[in-house]
């Protein structure tokens, strides 16, 4: 529920612009008994009200292009350059339109509306990769796999179902019977590497002890044991491993 929250807020920056957008063709100001939208502003003379709507769907554009690959933090500059110089022209031009009496229309209301909304929507613009898997201290909690894995013959990337492309195994779906202990992630018992990191079978430990050592995805803890280390801890406490 939380995480369906954070994905529609992350939308009220596009949504923002978009609304700009159309509303660059809605009338924003009246003159002379006639409404005039922005684009017939800029096609008589004020050829910088291009630049807005040139803004808000380069905000659009930048959303949507990066927000598959998990880059939305790569689009704030973008989104703050766009929204500030679009705002900073219409606060001219209304200064102007002011001046000489021109009644504000909303089409510009909403292109102010439609900007702030997307200044305000920065806040939201967050990757949402996710870690492959984790162990949670709850101990009916089950763990997905994501897509892509590592191999459990070779240890080369491969996705869940597909024959792998270096050493042609078919790639199935893993039977949690340990933990692996370089991150948390369940791996079954005939694999020879795990499925989300790609460490050796070597330093995996039973789920028992992993559960029972509360290990979480950010922890750090021996890979011989699982037993939960200090995250300055050079050895572990409890066998006497060195703690990679």
């Amino acid at each position: 529920m939380e995480q369906k929250e954070k994905d529609s807020k992350r939308l009220i920056t596009p949504a923002g612009a978009g609304l700009a957008a159309i509303a660059f063709f809605l009338p924003w100001v009246r003159a002379c008994g006639q409404d005039i939208s922005a684009a017939q502003i800029a096609n008589n003379g004020s050829e910088v009200l291009w630049l807005i709507l040139i803004a808000a769907v380069a905000i659009v554009v930048a959303f949507f292009a990066n927000d598959g690959k998990n880059n939305l933090k790569k689009i704030k500059p973008v989104v703050a350059i766009g929204a500030i110089l679009s705002l900073s022209i219409m606060l001219i031009k209304y200064m102007q339109a002011k001046d000489a009496g021109i009644q504000i229309r909303f089409g510009a209301i909403f292109a102010v509306i439609g900007f702030m909304a997307s200044l305000f929507g920065m806040e939201f613009l967050e990757d949402t990769a996710r870690a492959p898997s984790s162990v949670a201290s709850d101990d009916s909690e089950k763990i997905g796999l994501s897509a892509q894995y590592v191999c459990n013959n070779c240890g080369s990337k491969v996705t869940v179902g597909e024959v792998c492309p270096k050493c042609a195994s078919a790639s199935e779906a893993i039977t949690a019977d340990d933990i692996c202990g370089g991150c948390g992630a369940e791996v079954s018992e005939k694999a020879k590497f795990c499925s989300s990191c790609g460490l050796a079978v070597s330093t995996v430990v039973s789920a028992d002890v992993a559960t029972e050592n509360k290990i979480q995805n950010n922890d750090k803890f021996c890979q011989t044991c699982g037993e939960k280390a200090e995250f300055d801890a050079a050895f572990c406490g409890k066998c006497g491993d060195r703690i990679a």
